[in-house]
């Protein structure tokens, strides 16, 4: 089970821990989000806010629903991954 796809935004970080926390006690105890959100482009405080606190989810993924583009621009928002954003991620 995922929260569904969510906003690019800080507001969207303490709403998956609620949605977690609601699912879990709900008996579904497999959950994650798309990190560090769906929609949008994350700023770097994001990026690491929603890593730091997605490695306590039951599972994470880097995902969005932007296109792919160039693999060696750093700026390359497509791709979620850590390794593949600016020097602060």
């Amino acid at each position: 089970m995922w929260t569904g796809d969510s906003q690019t935004n800080y507001d969207n970080v303490l709403l998956s821990v609620n949605q977690l926390l609601t699912l879990g006690v709900s008996g579904v105890v497999f959950g994650g989000c798309d990190i560090p959100g769906f929609y949008g482009i994350p700023s770097d405080d994001l990026f690491v806010q929603f890593y730091q606190l997605g490695v306590f989810y039951p599972f994470m993924r880097a995902h969005n629903n932007m296109p792919p583009t160039d693999a060696d621009n750093l700026n390359n928002f497509a791709d979620r991954e850590p390794w593949l954003q600016s020097e602060r991620v």
